[in-house]
């Protein structure tokens, strides 16, 4: 059963921690309190992604329901009224706002393990097409900046508002971490042997979570794992678990051919090929793209070559990378190397050290594409809406 996160929003701290008291002992339940004060009408205010389940509790006045009934209905979470029963007004409003059920307080904790329990069954019960796109990104040749690229990608989908799992396949050195200050606690590796038994609420469990939203799955930096003993099909049964419930899955590969990354690559939505202008950047990412496309079968439509530390002067211009790689599927960041090695040595992501500059607009342009495509698939049905569970 999936875990529900449950949002209790209420005037009265009194009833708001009564039900979350009530649902402590919900072993699929996470609940967060939170006091309406001050003049705040907004059940969803200043919050980077919807709960699972929201509760309104003790609601005699008009305001939250109506600012609800306001939102575009894919972007409310489900939804359940407590209220004292008579008010018809607040009734008929929670209803207009998709209410589930409106119910009668005092709270009972049938009625709300009931409720809960409803919303899990129906997280668990998604359409095989309804899950989040896997995106690799791999470096055409080694330091290509395939990993700094990963990391403010994965943080600039988690601020847009998407859930997002970054997730570090360099099963030796593990250095993902310090793009964005994390001290994992948990271990990949333990997640690849843990994969049977799994569900959302383990799989966060396995992974660290930046201040963004955004989480990172890694194995621990002072821990040795050898790829030889990761079976390729668990790290593919574990990433489709990631997918599941996730907006985006992130992937930063090392470059090197195996097993498991081909095992990653060939289940891959997109793959990003990280190179620099110069003619060994070149050559190698040529034949790495070739490898793609004639050993492992992946179609021209889902690799992106981008061109990193872009310079309009240099000697290898856009034109011949184009000509090289034979595709116009071309993304150029500048170069401004002193703004991404503070990103880089600070553990803070680009966006965070400056929003204006021109490599943290290619970037911002480069994520804005991908969520276009997510865009795209959702109106085939393929996609989950944009406001999700965190």
């Amino acid at each position: 059963m999936q875990n529900v996160k449950v949002l209790i929003v209420s005037r009265l701290r009194d009833a708001a921690q009564a039900a979350a008291d009530l649902l402590a002992g919900h072993p699929h339940c996470s609940a967060e309190v939170r006091i309406l004060s001050n003049g705040h009408v907004d059940s969803l205010h200043d919050m980077t992604a919807a709960p699972d389940l929201l509760l309104l509790c003790n609601v005699q006045a008009e305001d939250e329901l109506q600012t609800l009934t306001n939102l575009p209905p894919d972007q409310r979470p489900a939804l359940v009224v407590f209220g004292p029963g008579q008010d018809g007004q607040s009734i008929r409003l929670a209803m207009r706002a998709g209410a589930r059920d409106y119910l009668t307080l005092p709270l009972n904790r049938q009625d709300l393990f009931a409720v809960v329990d409803k919303v899990a069954d129906e997280m668990s019960v998604r359409d095989p097409g309804d899950t989040g796109i896997l995106h690799v990104f791999m470096n055409g040749k080694g330091g290509s900046g395939a990993t700094f690229l990963a990391t403010n990608i994965a943080h600039g989908l988690a601020t847009a508002h998407q859930k997002v799992t970054l997730v570090d396949l360099d099963l030796q050195f593990a250095g993902l971490c310090r793009y964005l200050d994390l001290v994992p606690s948990r271990d990949l590796i333990e997640a690849v042997q843990a994969v049977d038994e799994m569900d959302e609420l383990a799989a966060q469990a396995f992974t660290s979570e930046h201040e963004s939203g955004l989480r990172l799955l890694s194995c621990k930096s002072d821990q040795l794992h050898l790829h030889a003993d990761v079976p390729p099909d668990r790290m593919a049964a574990l990433l489709d678990i990631y997918k599941s419930f996730n907006d985006f899955v992130i992937v930063d590969l090392p470059r090197h051919l195996d097993s498991i990354s081909a095992a990653v690559l060939e289940n891959a939505d997109h793959v990003s090929l990280v190179m620099q202008q110069s003619y060994p950047h070149l050559h190698d990412t040529v034949r790495l793209k070739q490898i793609l496309r004639n050993e492992l079968s992946i179609d021209e439509s889902r690799i992106t070559v981008v061109v990193n530390r872009f310079e309009k002067g240099s000697a290898i211009g856009l034109a011949d990378i184009e000509s090289a790689l034979r595709s116009d599927r071309i993304v150029t960041i500048p170069n401004q190397y002193r703004l991404t090695a503070e990103s880089v040595n600070t553990g803070v992501p680009l966006s965070e050290v400056t929003s204006k500059s021109k490599v943290s607009k290619e970037l911002r342009n480069y994520y804005q594409g991908f969520l276009k495509v997510s865009d795209a698939n959702k109106s085939k049905g393929a996609f989950q809406r944009l406001f999700r569970r965190d």
